[in-house]
């Protein structure tokens, strides 16, 4: 103020003619620009959520595959250890046996004796298992697997696998070919687990249709094409009937 006061008239006009170009020149942004900010940062909202969502995608995938995994080969394992074990003991005479139906698989074998034969206070404990006394109805002696409605695998009633959609188990001779039991040597196994939960397949999972027929190792169709959304693995394996191939 004191500087216009200083001024002579034609500086204090030249002055003010300076300002308001100054202040004409501080513009703010035009709509245009404007509308070309908003989609630059549109575009770039856009493509972090899809790159989120993907991770996201691959990342329940992954964890839906793995848990299919661990089931299976979980179920596996442990059919495949009461079938080595399966028939016991292979010269008795307690109608010991391994037989099979479309949704089951029967294993009777003689382990116990009913008696505490280490003296250690517990009756047919797990160091007791091969001391037989002629008959098959001792606990544990009789083991039945079956998938039930709920694709669930059970051992004796009790669950073992989740997502286990078909149990096939075919006892073939020494050539590999389907055998009655006085010719049986070896057991085929075949599992079929499915990934995710409940009847339909994650929203959130990758997209994927199953096309695929699973089939045996006699080549024998045991799930035909679903053709749905969800992944399926198959687990097959010989497993040696050790009580069998002496008898």
């Amino acid at each position: 103020m004191i500087t216009l006061i200083l001024m002579s008239p034609r500086e204090v006009a030249v002055k003010l003619h300076q300002t308001i170009r100054t202040l004409n020149n501080s513009r703010g942004f035009s709509l245009i620009e404007l509308m070309v900010a908003i989609a630059i940062f549109s575009i770039v909202v856009t493509t972090i959520v899809a790159a989120f969502q993907s991770q996201l995608r691959s990342h329940i995938t992954q964890q839906q595959v793995a848990d299919m995994q661990q089931n299976g080969r979980g179920a596996m394992a442990l059919i495949k250890r009461d079938l080595r074990d399966g028939g016991w003991p292979p010269n008795g005479d307690a109608n010991t046996s391994i037989t099979t139906t479309p949704t089951s698989l029967i294993i009777v074998n003689d382990f116990h004796n009913g008696l505490d034969d280490d003296g250690d206070g517990v009756i047919d404990d797990p160091e007791e298992k091969w001391m037989p006394d002629g008959d098959s109805d001792d606990f544990g002696e009789r083991i039945v697997y079956t998938v039930n409605a709920d694709n669930e695998l059970t051992r004796n009633g009790e669950p073992l696998g989740l997502n286990i959609e078909v149990m096939d188990i075919v006892l073939v001779n020494a050539a590999g070919t389907p055998a009655a039991p006085d010719d049986m040597v070896a057991a085929q196994i075949s599992l079929i687990a499915r990934a995710g939960e409940g009847a339909t397949p994650s929203v959130l999972s990758n997209k994927h249709t199953d096309t695929r027929e699973y089939r045996n190792k006699q080549d024998e169709v045991i799930l035909p094409a679903q053709n749905d959304l969800f992944r399926r693995m198959i687990l097959t394996t010989e497993v040696k009937l050790r009580n069998y191939d002496v008898k």
